[in-house]
């Protein structure tokens, strides 16, 4: 019988070695028939203290299959254990994307020295020596000592030195150098500084957007100066210092003095030709922090961004093309760069000093990405994700939400039954933005350790399905009862609500709710407190938005996501427009889709190799327009058929009265695509939208409880929530 059991483990063994292709740590695919000869040819290029650490590295893998390219968790309340608490029964998470450091794996910023101080000026002007620019926009004021920390990701709308953006003059040619912070340099023994360098991973370059890279402020600024193209790229270059000489190897350029240099085994250069992004990554560089060639030892320095004024190709019609551009200036605007390496044994402490920043919405793997102030942010490691996100403790203020809004001993004495709303009449405006603000209501409950019902009215449960139930502008309607034991009061205070007298005034509101929000501001006491006001507001929505058994019936999302294609890893677009485009901050505003949003699709593909994005919006022409486009060959977009004409509008939805009435079911059908379309995206693995519509925000929201951690996100309007009146 221990024969048998041999013989089977070894069959197994040679199975998985000749027909699966396995994944290390680094994400990296490896076909195990022929990594020794990959191993072997790496030789050539790291020192054998560097080589043992990376086949430790590949010691853990895991197998790749279709199925798992993203693998999936159970759904909140599933995790949970208590089904009451899930939205709905289906929803589902992911949790790793290929081409990550790998959950065991710890990445590092070593492009600047983050946590080291509270003194602004002393991060400034460690900043100063690390980073070389061609020029500074007026002196020093708009210079390269604004490329400090925390400013990675907020769009450029006013003073150069407030919002923290390093400029250089309008010239031929403007670059910037950013060198590492090499701790190593103090250490004399050449041998150990080669043994204990970090491997580079990965480069993200935040650009400095100004007004006219924004929906929200784009009218009437010009960028020529910061235009990116074919004609006119934008280069980052790793530099490299020769051990031996001193002397600077920067790209792979024959410029270079020595140009046997130029042959390395990685590429030293990348080059980008495409408009419009907020952040230009450079992913899975994999290089060691120290290369050998024959001629010499090459360490890893920092890198260089560049705006050329006419391209390097060597075609001649691309040097006629060059000849007509050679003359334009341009102008670089650089918020920040990120160098992200893998991290060894003595960045622990760091780790452990970032735990103490990653509060007060503060996230990232550096915990220097702001959820009330940035508009990008892309984790390196999801592992790191979730550890921020705490889901154990999430997991329980659900559960406090939940006895405290259902009190056990069906006492509700302690109650809250405010029910005033928004929009026409305080019956409600856009259903997201209803929602939100309905949200005030339980938090402000909740602080006070009170039940919430909710006895008004929503404008989209106003239609003749609900009306057939008994519920019509009933909350109820779709979502579960709020409270669960405080059911007389949640009927008594429904009966003696009246609508606000007023035809054309969203604010008139009692007590001045509408205009003085600080209640509604404030977060818990005490560790739930200490996460910030995105991740309360997660578990409060969490809450509003479980659906009933009917509306989860009639929804229906796991038949929609089979039918379309809706398969992991997704890539979610949120792309609002309709009346939207007329009455709001983005009036006569809207952009093409290859203009606006095309761009950040690309930046979160490349970076977590994801092809496949579903849409949700609510203007066909611009999704006809995008699936016959040329972005339809290189992206596999999907959606969901809906009949979308009720949107062609330029009048705001909520003062469309006759949408709402027991004698049409439209309201019910507009109710039922938007639901359909934020569960959908929350579900996506990755998220570009307009975090000035409050539907991208409840997805994010929604997103983040869902998994565990908040997802990788850009935003093409504003962050998070600066402009609401709910946030600090």
């Amino acid at each position: 019988m221990l024969l048998s059991l041999v013989t089977s483990l070894l069959c197994f063994y040679i199975y998985r070695r000749f027909f699966f292709n396995i994944v290390n740590e680094d994400g990296n695919i490896i076909n195990t028939t022929s990594n020794n000869n990959n191993n072997n040819n790496r030789n050539n290029n790291i020192d054998s203290e560097e080589e043992e650490e990376e086949e430790e590295e590949k010691s853990t893998f895991r197998v790749r299959s279709e199925s798992s390219s993203l693998s999936s968790s159970s759904s909140l309340g599933e995790e949970l254990g208590d089904e009451d608490l899930a939205p709905y029964s289906s929803s589902s998470s992911s949790s790793a994307v290929l081409g990550f450091p790998s959950q065991k794996k710890r990445v590092i910023n070593i492009a600047l020295k983050v946590g080291t101080t509270n003194n602004d000026n002393e991060k400034k002007n460690s900043t100063h020596e690390k980073v070389q620019m061609s020029s500074e926009l007026n002196g020093n004021i708009c210079g390269k000592s604004n490329a400090i920390n925390g400013r990675s990701s907020r769009a450029f709308h006013g003073s150069c030195e407030v919002r923290g953006v390093a400029i250089s003059a309008l010239e031929r040619d403007p670059w910037m150098k950013v060198y590492i912070n090499d701790d190593d340099d103090n250490n004399n023994s050449m041998e150990k500084k080669t043994n204990k360098r970090r491997k580079i991973w990965s480069v993200e370059v935040f650009m400095g957007l100004k007004k006219c890279n924004s929906i929200k402020f784009a009218e009437g600024v010009l960028c020529d100066q910061v235009k990116i193209s074919d004609e006119l790229p934008m280069v980052i270059e790793l530099i490299l210092e020769d051990l031996f000489t001193g002397e600077e190897v920067i790209g792979d350029s024959s410029d270079n003095k020595n140009n046997d240099n130029n042959n390395f085994t990685i590429a030293l250069k990348k080059v980008f030709t495409d408009e419009g992004r907020m952040v230009y990554t450079w992913d899975n560089i994999d290089m060691a922090g120290e290369l050998v060639k024959s001629n010499g030892r090459f360490k890893f320095k920092g890198v260089k961004i560049s705006l050329p004024s006419s391209s390097s190709l060597s075609s001649s019609s691309s040097r006629k093309s060059n000849n007509v551009v050679a003359s334009n200036n341009r102008q670089l605007q650089v918020q920040e760069v990120k160098i992200w390496a893998v991290a060894n044994d003595k960045d622990k402490s760091e780790f452990e000093r970032s735990r103490q920043r990653c509060l007060n919405d503060k996230i990232g793997d550096d915990c220097l990405t702001d959820l009330n102030l940035d508009w990008v942010y892309l984790p390196q490691s999801f592992e790191r994700a979730r550890e921020i996100w705490n889901e154990e403790e999430f997991k329980d203020l659900a559960r406090q939400i939940q006895k405290t809004q259902s009190p056990e001993d069906g006492s509700c004495k302690r109650i809250n039954t405010e029910s005033y709303n928004v929009g026409m009449g305080g019956k409600g405006a856009g259903f997201a933005s209803t929602l939100h603000f309905l949200s005030g209501y339980l938090s402000d409950a909740f602080l006070q350790n009170k039940a919430w019902v909710f006895g008004g009215r929503l404008n989209y449960a106003i239609n003749s399905v609900c009306d057939k139930k008994n519920l019509a502008g009933d909350v109820e309607c779709y979502f579960k009862p709020y409270s669960s034991t405080c059911l007389k009061e949640k009927k008594s205070a429904f009966e003696k609500w009246k609508p606000i007298k007023t035809d054309n005034n969203r604010c008139a509101i009692p007590r001045n709710r509408c205009r003085d929000l600080s209640p509604w501001r404030k977060v818990p006491e005490g560790s739930f407190g200490k996460r910030g006001m995105f991740w309360f507001r997660s578990a409060i929505v969490s809450h509003m938005m479980r659906l009933n058994a009917h509306t989860e019936k009639r929804l229906n999302l796991n038949s929609i996501k089979q039918k379309i294609g809706f398969k992991k890893p997704l890539i979610g677009v949120h792309i609002r427009r309709g009346d939207a485009c007329h009455t709001t901050g983005r009036k006569n505003r809207c952009r093409s889709f290859e203009e606006q949003y095309l761009p950040h699709i690309k930046t979160l593909s490349e970076k977590y190799g994801i092809t496949r994005v579903f849409l949700a919006t609510d203007d066909s022409k611009m999704l006809n327009a995008i699936m016959n486009s040329q972005a339809a060959n290189e992206f596999d977009f999907v959606h969901v058929q809906m009949d979308r004409s009720v949107y062609a509008n330029t009048k705001l939805i909520e003062r469309r009265t006759d949408l709402y009435s027991t004698k049409s079911a439209q309201a019910d059908q507009m109710m039922l695509q938007a639901l359909t379309d934020t569960f959908l995206l929350a579900e996506t693995d990755a998220f570009v939208g307009h975090f000035l519509s409050n539907l991208s925000r409840l997805a994010i929201e929604l997103s983040a409880a869902f998994k565990g951690y908040v997802p990788p996100f850009i935003s093409v309007d504003g962050q998070w929530c600066r402009h609401w009146k709910f946030c600090r």
